[in-house]
């Protein structure tokens, strides 16, 4: 359990504390004090029962408190002294809250009206409170599970924790929170207006969906809260255009954050997510989440038995309200492993997968899984399919010969030059090629950076570029210090795809191949950016790849507010920015860009970070052109060469006879 995950559930715990003692001051069980300190009011409990009767043993106190006073530590069903607690929270002069009850004076058959209760020593007074606060329930499943899911979301993030805190205390910030986990959003509502996990107090979600109200504003029965606006998916998705930037501004002028959240991802629009100040992902569950639930609800020795067993499922067929179905403190761990699985492999099923330990097992990994009996190869980077015959990708270290190496999510061994078009962005995925071995780099058709002609300083970069992407596999380099953005300008035909496609075969990685004209075949702007942030997540489960996008300057440059359309075009330049902006969001990535009209491109994509290097290809001199000829004829341009009185080459022309002949004799020279 990381730092902040074990900080949310010691909040969650705290809550679950002051809860418990409230209701055992309501109850009569513990009497309060007000007292100003320093120009602070503090709240000083105090036990209204006998504690001669403790052990000083903590397990076994709490346990006696359990059971003589488990009744005392709920609410009770009193408006009147509910109403009392609020006021003494907003700092009434109250020196003992309520007296009493008689079942308090039964149980240990003492008068009031006689002597004073004997004063025990402050420090047992303190042990009792303490007994009473540690003998409430524990914290709900729900949100041990919500609050462990939304601190994962934060370490994912790559942000600091003073990061978010600082967007969190802001008045007016647009927060998204994205789910790939069924029922998240629900319990995520219910953790924020029950707890105080993220802003000190609880929060008061006023619907987005509706018109505003400054009457939503204010406080409740149960003391104050903060306001915060709140979407869900299929309000981002319904209020479009003006309405939902009426919502927007109606916010901004209250001073109120904003809370977009969907459990599917494609309900909030690409222009919310834009101006969106923090931005969370919930990730499915792996073993690490059950894990941290483990230890949250059952105990560190739980969790220690947990690692050093397998695990027979994939966590990710899980939804929230299975976790919370399965766990629970009052269950034995044993019970809600066997839960889990079941739910698990119910689950997994029904969406039509199989049921083998062999795919498990690499589902498993797939989430981030350590598996107990491959530890070492899981902190190598390398794993292994022994013991299973379906063949299947494998993470592979590609060592330079010094250092460990990188794990690569990519298998060398296929190499097809198949191609796919099912992707949801309409990319097209080329695998390299490798050289047969039948031709040499500069005679024959094999199609590498080292055998084009003409490209000039083109040439050079994608070279350096096949050295520096060595050294960063093998961890001598860092991706930060590598070129790895490029846009390439020129004339039509002068061999801008070509290039790309043997930048391809050079490096022995993939190729992503894709043109603005496929994004904007939608026409609308929510399909537009969704192409786009496809494209770039399918490049990067790919990685290390080349994702080459012709016709970039269809993208064109924002625009001034009063033109027409300018929303649109912005948004979609904003967007591309967003996508080339900085190395770390697409570590593995190589981006090549095209076009025949440099100067259309807005002037923030060609800046450090994005297409910093820009290289313009003119069309092939007469050398140039001499060997792509000899490229592209391979050994049939020594039959077409011909000499004139001046010496210089020419193509004579052959007979059909002739050069049939010429063929048939190579080829018979060529049997054994």
């Amino acid at each position: 359990m990381d730092k902040l995950t074990r900080l949310f559930i010691k909040r969650l715990q705290q809550d679950v504390r002051r809860r418990t003692l409230r209701n055992a001051l309501l109850s009569g069980l513990l009497e309060l004090k007000l007292a100003e300190h320093d120009g602070h009011l503090l709240k000083r409990f105090s036990p209204a029962f006998d504690t001669s009767q403790l052990s000083g043993h903590l397990d076994e106190d709490v346990a006696w408190v359990k059971k003589h006073f488990a009744s005392f530590l709920i609410e009770p069903p009193n408006a009147q002294e509910a109403s009392l607690v609020a006021n003494a929270s907003h700092g009434a002069s109250v020196d003992v809250l309520p007296p009493v009850p008689d079942r308090l004076k039964l149980l240990f058959r003492r008068k009031l009206e006689t002597a004073a209760w004997p004063v025990a020593d402050e420090a047992r007074r303190a042990y009792a409170v303490r007994l009473v606060a540690a003998a409430g329930e524990a914290p709900a499943s729900g949100h041990v599970v919500t609050a462990i899911l939304l601190a994962r979301a934060f370490a994912q993030s790559g942000r600091t924790v003073s990061d978010w805190m600082r967007v969190l205390r802001a008045g007016t910030s647009f927060i998204c929170i994205q789910s790939d986990v069924e029922g998240f959003e629900r319990h995520l509502m219910r953790l924020l207006e029950h707890t105080g996990l993220l802003a000190g107090n609880r929060l008061s979600l006023i619907d987005g969906g509706a018109p505003f109200r400054d009457c939503d504003l204010g406080l409740d029965d149960r003391g104050p809260y903060r306001p915060v606006m709140h979407m869900d998916g299929r309000d981002a998705a319904r209020l479009t255009g003006p309405s939902l930037r009426r919502r927007m501004v109606d916010a901004a002028a209250r001073d109120l954050p904003v809370l977009l959240t969907a459990d599917d991802p494609e309900r909030l629009p690409e222009q919310v997510l834009l101006a969106s100040d923090l931005r969370l992902v919930i990730m499915k569950p792996d073993r690490d989440l059950l894990v941290d639930i483990i230890e949250a609800i059952y105990g560190v020795p739980a969790m220690e038995e947990l690692k050093r067993s397998p695990l027979r499922f994939s966590p990710r067929w899980l939804s929230v309200e299975e976790l919370i179905l399965a766990f629970r403190p009052t269950r034995r761990l044993a019970d809600a492993m066997r839960i889990v699985e079941a739910l698990a492999r119910q689950n997994r099923q029904a969406a039509g997968e199989t049921d083998d330990a062999d795919d498990e097992c690499w589902d498993d990994e797939q989430d981030g899984a350590v598996k107990p009996h491959n530890r070492q190869a899981e902190e190598t980077g390398m794993t292994s399919n022994a013991g299973s015959d379906k063949p299947g990708p494998k993470k592979v270290v590609r060592s330079g010969g010094q250092g460990e190496g990188r794990p690569v999510t990519y298998n060398p061994e296929k190499q097809t030059p198949a191609r796919k078009r099912d992707k949801p962005s309409g990319a097209e995925v080329i695998q390299p090629q490798r050289n047969s071995g039948t031709t040499t780099l500069h005679f024959g058709n094999y199609l590498a950076v080292e055998t084009l002609a003409g490209y000039g300083r083109a040439r050079d970069w994608a070279l350096d570029l096949k050295a520096d992407l060595q050294d960063y596999l093998a961890d001598r380099l860092d991706w930060a210090e590598m070129s790895t953005r490029l846009l390439l300008s020129g004339p039509p035909g002068t061999g801008k795809t070509t290039f790309a496609r043997a930048l391809c075969n050079t490096l022995q990685v993939p190729l992503v191949v894709t043109s603005v004209a496929t994004w904007l075949e939608g026409g609308h702007l929510n399909d537009v950016i969704r192409k786009m942030s496809k494209t770039f997540e399918e490049a990067r489960e790919l990685q290390p790849c080349i994702l080459f996008v012709d016709e970039i300057d269809g993208i064109g440059k924002r625009q001034p507010a009063e033109r027409e359309y300018a929303d649109y075009w912005n948004t979609v330049v904003n967007r591309a920015l967003e996508l080339l902006d900085g190395a770390a969001k697409s570590e593995g990535v190589i981006v090549v860009g095209a076009t025949n009209r440099p100067m259309e491109i807005d002037e923030a994509l060609r800046r450090s970070g994005r297409l910093e290097t820009h290289i313009e290809i003119p069309r092939p001199d007469i050398p140039a052109l001499a060997d792509i000829l000899r490229f592209h004829l391979g050994e049939d341009i020594e039959l077409l060469k011909g000499h004139q009185p001046g010496g210089s080459a020419t193509i004579a022309p052959l007979d059909a006879e002739s050069r049939r002949d010429h063929i048939l004799d190579r080829n018979e020279g060529a049997q054994p």
